[in-house]
């Protein structure tokens, strides 16, 4: 009678034993899944980089975005190459922080009707908003210093563009194929237009700009 009770104390937790085996390991699993799940960032990615941090991609479904000032503490300076590639974004809000604008940033952006380039932008890398055929008008603001290769190539809406009088760069088809585009402003002077480096072909295809538009006067093209 002993045995009997031995055996069925012997059996009876070596059944509690499994029992909770099976609901660690499903209970594990499931944790495990929701972390994991949990753990997928979502919209607009970030990454530091040395004391600063830039934008990397973005991942959600929002069509308008605002970019983030700060991120782990630190100052968001940069969006960085192809962050928003091909992205179906209609608008984007730029933070005041943010002084470059990578390679390919926003190309294929074709929703992006308008875009607001803050005041300490200090560059605009190649391709930055290339097949952004929505685009109607740019601005290119003062602290600007070099316009990239294609920057705004094939941007087909663009009527309009005022360039700061800090660029000392134009890359190679910069306003490429962007054939709506009828006017130019500079914010500098005639002698400090004629002083930048621009491409021979950073217009090509485009018929309706004849002269740029200066602060003292016009630049016949």
């Amino acid at each position: 009678m002993k045995g009997k009770k031995f055996l069925a104390g012997v059996l009876a937790g070596l059944s509690v034993v499994l029992g909770s085996w099976g609901l660690v390991a499903c209970g594990g699993t499931d944790s495990s899944s929701s972390s994991s799940e949990a753990a997928q960032p979502k919209g607009v990615l970030y990454e530091v980089v040395g004391d600063t941090a830039q934008v990397v991609g973005y991942d959600g479904e929002e069509e308008s975005v605002t970019i983030e000032e700060m991120y782990e503490g630190v100052m968001v300076t940069k969006i960085g190459d192809n962050a928003f590639k091909n992205s179906s974004i209609t608008g984007v809000e730029i933070p005041d922080t943010v002084t470059v604008i990578g390679n390919s940033a926003f190309y294929g952006c074709a929703g992006l009707t308008e875009i607001v380039i803050p005041e300490e932008v200090t560059t605009i890398g190649k391709s930055a908003f290339e097949d952004c055929s929505g685009l109607t008008q740019v601005v290119v603001p003062d602290n600007v210093t070099s316009i990239g290769a294609s920057a705004f190539q094939n941007c087909t809406s663009l009527t309009s563009v005022t360039i700061g009088e800090s660029v000392a760069s134009i890359g190679d088809g910069a306003f490429d194929f962007s054939t709506a585009l009828s006017s130019i402003t500079f914010n500098g002077t005639k002698a400090q237009w004629n002083k930048i480096d621009i491409a021979d072909s950073w217009l090509t295809q485009v018929q309706l700009v004849e002269k740029i538009v200066c602060a003292d006067g016009d630049v016949d093209l």
